[in-house]
């Protein structure tokens, strides 16, 4: 009998202790740390500082795409004087400046 109890593994053993490390499988500590680093990379991406150029290029490419509308004030002066969207605009009514 001795000799079969020291060929078993004691159940106290780390053999029993250690976590299944199967592929694809992640201990719940490890799937916490996962999840952890995955919600500071998307943190981090959200408020990501974007350089002053490249934000400026970006509104002024969204500034121009879009027509100025009729609350806009300067507009709305130019509108009591007589323009009409689609006119040109000085002494000549040309579009370039001369």
């Amino acid at each position: 009998m001795a000799d079969k109890s020291s060929d078993e593994d004691d159940y106290m053993s780390d053999a029993f202790l250690v976590a299944d490390t199967r592929p694809g499988l992640l201990s719940r500590e490890a799937s916490r740390k996962h999840q952890q680093s995955v919600k500071i990379k998307e943190k981090n991406a959200k408020y990501k500082t974007i350089p002053k150029k490249q934000l400026e290029q970006e509104k002024r490419t969204e500034g121009l795409e879009k027509p100025i509308g009729s609350e806009n004030k300067g507009f709305a002066l130019l509108q009591k004087m007589g323009y009409k969207p689609g006119m040109a605009i000085g002494k000549k009514g040309s579009h370039s400046p001369q």
